[in-house]
């Protein structure tokens, strides 16, 4: 079957390996720009397929659930319609109903329940679906596909539509567009994501915070030129929070008010990755998924400044809270800027004021200190019949009295002690004499008498 004229190009999806041009002059680029899924392929005859396409036919992608993503570094233009060109062939499977899966693109579902083998009339048969798809302010288009049956297949993809002028495509990289404060209204917020320690004024007046009101995620600094960043502010990109998941929440302490419609303006450039589907993450506002599958460098390009809108309307109790969630690598962000409705009141520290005059200073992010105040005078307990002590002055302290204080009251004199006078080792008393101690009286044993009677001889009666 005949493939449709391109103008920005088609995908062999499935292989991996390299790519080829048919018999009639179409390039077929070997399979990029997926996310998840696998790959299969086949060297059967492929019925139905003409103009020699019969070796994108031969690979497929396949998989529970996968999806492909372009952006303007595919040239492809916002607020332009494409036809998207999907082509299949069943490799696998030998009747109806084995295979059904679903396809969306840009959220909005467009195959519901699709049979490759229904459509093509049996097995390596070639078939093709080609819908219309009108792209957003920033030109992506993100295609789904989902199992329903078995798993989803796709054999090649192809894009075409009218190719914009090179100065449209360029001004639109370069975001050179009306000022947002004159499109969406007064700043509410203004924040440099991932600069914790600097508030700065850009060459156009406008002035940006450091970062506050985050919850995770991490930082990266790279100091590099980025391209396209035509409105004053190359500064903000040089920084970003970075994370597989973090957060920020505003509320009416930024100016926001309960119930109202709030423009959220998103800024990013891809500080690390050199080429499309190395980073894709997804982004929510108060619990509505707003980026699906964003990828940065497909939107704008590596080292390149690309911005994101949305509106988004704050909860009963005024709050925006803004959520980041990676799907593949980290999700990223660079600057936040909150715009309110028309006729709300800006906040004034983010008024832009006259680039030519001179330049406004940040002020330091340090916390503030307050101004040291005299020490009350202390009072010493009184205790009856006691010493009371004098209290000595803090040194330094005479540049904190206030001027006009009364003066303190006189220190009361003290005694000084009388000098201590050694005069050597005491003198001690002489010795007394030691005790006399009598001689015991000599020993003499008494003298015995006549000799015992001899054993056996008593001489009394019994």
């Amino acid at each position: 079957m005949k493939r449709p004229h391109l103008m920005v190009g088609s995908v062999d999806t499935g292989n991996l390996f390299s790519a080829f041009t048919d018999s009639n002059g179409g390039f077929w680029a070997a399979d990029f720009n997926f996310l998840g899924g696998n790959t299969e392929g086949s060297g059967d005859a492929v019925a139905n397929a003409t103009g020699g396409e019969d070796a994108m036919y031969s690979t497929n992608r396949v998989g529970p659930s996968f999806l492909y993503s372009f952006g303007p570094v595919n040239q492809l233009m916002p607020e332009e319609t494409y036809n998207v060109t999907l082509f299949f062939n069943e490799l696998y499977w030998s009747r109806a109903g084995q295979r059904l899966f679903n396809v969306s693109a840009n959220n909005e579902t467009r195959l519901v329940n699709f049979d490759i083998f229904k459509s093509a009339g049996g097995k390596d048969s070639a078939t093709n679906v080609t819908i219309p798809v009108k792209l957003g302010p920033m030109a992506q288009l993100v295609l789904q596909f989902d199992s329903v049956q078995d798993q989803a297949s796709v054999a090649g993809i192809s894009v075409s539509g009218p190719l914009a002028p090179s100065f449209k495509l360029q001004s639109f990289l370069q975001n050179d567009t009306a000022s947002p404060a004159d499109s969406y209204g007064p700043a509410l917020v203004r924040i440099d994501t991932g600069a914790l320690k600097r508030n700065f004024t850009d060459s156009t007046g406008a002035f940006w915070h450091a970062d506050r009101s985050f919850s995770g995620g991490g930082i990266e600094v790279f100091n590099a030129v980025i391209a396209n960043t035509t409105d004053g502010s190359s500064r903000i990109y040089d920084t970003n929070r970075v994370g597989g998941s973090f957060s920020y929440s505003f509320s009416a302490a930024d100016g926001l008010e309960a119930n109202q419609t709030y423009t959220v303006v998103l800024h990013a450039a891809d500080l690390y990755w050199s080429k499309p589907r190395q980073r894709i993450f997804s982004v929510g506002a108060n619990g509505a998924t707003v980026l699906k599958a964003f990828d940065v460098i497909a939107a704008g390009g590596p080292l390149t400044a690309t911005q994101v809108n949305f509106t988004v309307t704050a909860t009963a109790d005024a709050t925006i809270l803004l959520q980041w969630f990676s799907i593949k690598d980290q999700a990223i962000v660079g600057a936040i800027e909150i715009y309110g409705p028309p006729g709300a009141i800006a906040s004034p520290e983010l008024v832009a004021t006259d680039p030519t005059a001179a330049p406004v200073t940040a002020p330091v992010m340090a916390p503030a200190f307050e101004p040291v105040q005299a020490p009350e005078a202390l009072t010493a307990l009184a205790i009856p019949g006691a010493y009371s002590p004098v209290v000595a002055p803090v040194y330094g302290s005479t540049s904190l009295q206030p001027s006009g204080a009364p003066a303190s009251a006189p220190v009361p004199s003290v005694e000084a002690p009388q000098p201590y006078t050694y005069s050597g080792m005491p003198a001690y008393a002489a010795r007394a004499p030691s005790p006399t101690i009598a001689s015991p009286p000599a020993y003499s044993p008494p003298a015995y008498g006549a000799r015992p009677p001899a054993y056996g001889s008593y001489g009394g009666a019994f």
